[in-house]
């Protein structure tokens, strides 16, 4: 499969940029009906229901808005690294993006299979592929053969 280096970059920047919308949407949205199927991915394996006791709801609330803005903050930074330094085709960053996805993919689906969250599982095997597929075909722009392909990106809106 031969995809262009800009198209890779950008389909990770793409991803990350969803990352932080999610967790801002995550922040704002839990618990008020707007992204129902998702509280009720996440209130029935605990509760037992989709509608607990006010008490249990604020604390759900309250965790996923934790979960939310530690998600905001993963995205941007995903964003800075892809925009600059994986652009350059810096080894460093797609060794951090790949060290990063992983770590986070491998201890999530460890804490879904452990508390029985299924709907967790659906969405980290989506990501994890949206991430790999880049990531893995973007090693030999980055890598070369044997040498370190570190060319000026160009402007952002270039095919860097």
């Amino acid at each position: 499969m031969n995809i262009s280096f800009g198209i890779l970059w950008r389909w990770l920047f793409a991803l990350c940029l969803g990352s932080a919308v999610l967790g801002i949407t995550l922040m704002v949205l839990p618990g008020t009906g707007a992204i129902g199927f998702y509280d009720a991915g996440m209130l029935k394996p605990f509760w037992g229901t989709v509608a607990p006791a006010a008490q249990a709801l604020d604390l759900y609330r309250f965790k996923i808005a934790m979960v939310g803005s530690a998600t905001a903050g993963w995205g941007v930074t995903l964003c800075f690294i892809v925009a600059n330094a994986f652009r350059r085709r810096e080894p460093w960053a797609w060794w951090a993006l790949l060290a990063g996805v992983a770590t986070w993919i491998a201890l999530e689906v460890a804490a879904c299979l452990a508390w029985g969250v299924t709907l967790e599982l659906y969405f980290l095997a989506t990501a994890g592929v949206g991430f790999a597929i880049p990531l893995l075909l973007s090693r030999r722009y980055i890598f070369g053969h044997g040498k370190v392909m570190n060319e000026s990106a160009g402007p952002i809106t270039g095919e860097g």
